[in-house]
């Protein structure tokens, strides 16, 4: 059995955590698929184009960090870096801006 307690501040933050949870669920349920063979003119590109997207935290990351940023600076800073963005919850952050949203977190917890 799996005791979870959960403390939200806004309805958003709660459907935030509740995504997250549903994902990893959905995540762990499904059996990977497979990974289409690369053509062998397109080994380079296909390199580049997996560092790249190593270097991109993903929503979990961001959403992890967030939450650290709220315990050591407080909410109203965490929801501040947010609106820089011009979101109001991790999930309206557009995938394109997670290096600077994490580079402005990293920038905060200096």
């Amino acid at each position: 059995m799996i005791e979870l307690h959960l403390k939200a501040d806004t309805p958003e933050q709660l459907d935030d955590y509740l995504n997250f949870f549903r994902a990893k669920v959905q995540a762990d349920s499904k059996p990977a698929e497979p990974v289409p063979a690369a053509d062998v003119g397109s080994t380079t590109d296909t390199n580049v184009m997996q560092e790249q997207q190593a270097d991109v935290p993903t929503k979990e990351q961001i959403r992890d960090a967030l939450t650290k940023v709220s315990k050591q600076h407080g909410l109203p800073k965490a929801t501040e870096l947010l609106k820089r963005f011009g979101a109001s919850r991790v999930s309206d952050l557009p995938q394109t801006d997670y290096i600077k949203f994490f580079q402005a977190i990293d920038e905060v917890m200096k």
